[in-house]
């Protein structure tokens, strides 16, 4: 397996910069995500990486071997598409052979890897069927099998989940990270579902018009978002975001916009004494507290209830600015209840409210 080093990429269609000064460290033998809305970048990322698109400018390694220039088939990459990619009239085991017969491998030795791969991605029964044949979970294991039976260096994933249904993505993601961490692959996994990201990965790349907005581990990209747009895209349901005047009264962090929220937390409160001024304050919704009734907290009013298992999505506003809370299922609330809204002690997040990076205590 390699280590694959981006170092200032950039990928140009005329007007539009796909990729901007991208450069990312992805470490031998480890899982790392791009991650990003539609049209930000992660796809042709990969595709730059695969050698399928040639960079406008930038550098990458696999080890310390420079590959910027070097055709796919001499890169050692293997990639998995979205569509499958798979060739109809062949059956499973053809399918599976078929880049070893290119490599010209001996007969005796395709014939173990097949039937190992197959053994791995539960194929054995299936590898005299044709892809017409197969399901669409199926189907997606034999691409993957396609894939790792070529024993290459790095593995790409470009979004190969988003074909299937919600069953077959749960139970195909798992099998994804089973083989991974029990063959240690070094994987670049594209998807633009952040629970994906979040389940698979070691590392996160998140992207948005091509630039790099934060790569961390998921707790870390979840825990402590780099700016705003990282903040707002990750997490389900997405943050709520207060703008206002951040200020100190009477020894307490006071957030003043639609409504005047106390914010509890000593690091509000420091925040408040070194960075007053106009900030956009964030808080996800599982770290907010709704009491039935106008009392015990900020006087709030019940919009939606969302009921979802185990927990229950609330739509409320405070003074007209509508936020988002997740409470037990067993909260009993009604729409136009009003409530009493509470936060979580240091549980905000603050950014600025100009280029939308992350405030820190200073």
């Amino acid at each position: 397996m390699a280590r694959v080093t981006i170092e200032h990429l950039t990928k140009q269609f005329k007007d539009v910069k796909a990729v901007d000064d991208l450069s990312l460290e992805i470490p031998e033998g480890s899982f790392v995500t791009l991650l990003g809305p539609s049209g930000c970048g992660k796809s042709t990322t990969l595709y730059c990486i695969a050698g399928l698109e040639d960079a406008t400018g930038g550098e990458i390694y696999f080890d310390d071997v420079r590959v910027t220039e070097l055709s796919p088939k001499d890169r050692d990459a293997a990639l998995v598409f979205q569509d499958y990619a798979l060739y109809p009239h062949m059956n499973v085991q053809d399918n599976l052979a078929f880049a070893l017969k290119m490599r010209r491998t001996s007969k005796s030795e395709t014939k173990q890897r097949v039937q190992q791969v197959a053994e791995v991605l539960g194929l054995e029964r299936l590898l005299q069927r044709r892809p017409s044949q197969l399901s669409g979970g199926q189907r997606q294991r034999v691409a993957l099998g396609r894939a790792l039976i070529r024993d290459a260096n790095v593995f790409l994933m470009d979004e190969p989940l988003s074909n299937l249904d919600a069953l077959l993505r749960f139970n195909t993601r798992t099998e994804i990270k089973r083989l991974q961490r029990e063959l240690g692959t070094t994987t670049i996994f594209v998807t633009h579902d952040q629970e994906e990201a979040m389940v698979l990965s070691d590392r996160i790349a998140i992207m948005s018009e091509g630039k790099l907005q934060q790569y961390s581990s998921p707790k870390e990209t979840y825990n402590r978002p780099a700016n705003r747009f990282v903040a707002g895209f990750i997490g389900s349901p997405r943050m709520n975001f207060l703008d206002g005047e951040f200020g100190i009264e009477n020894e307490a962090a006071i957030l003043r916009g639609r409504a005047t929220i106390e914010i509890p937390g000593e690091a509000a409160r420091r925040i408040a004494a070194d960075r007053g001024g106009a900030v956009v304050a964030g808080v996800r919704p599982e770290h907010i507290r709704l009491s039935p009734g106008a009392s015990g907290g900020i006087p709030g009013v019940v919009e939606l209830l969302e009921p979802v298992g185990p927990v229950t999505y609330v739509d409320f506003t405070i003074a007209g600015s509508p936020l988002r809370a997740s409470v037990p299922a067993s909260t009993m609330l009604e729409p136009g209840e009003s409530v009493g809204v509470s936060f979580e002690p240091d549980q905000f997040h603050f950014f600025d409210k100009v280029t939308g990076a992350r405030i820190d205590v200073a």
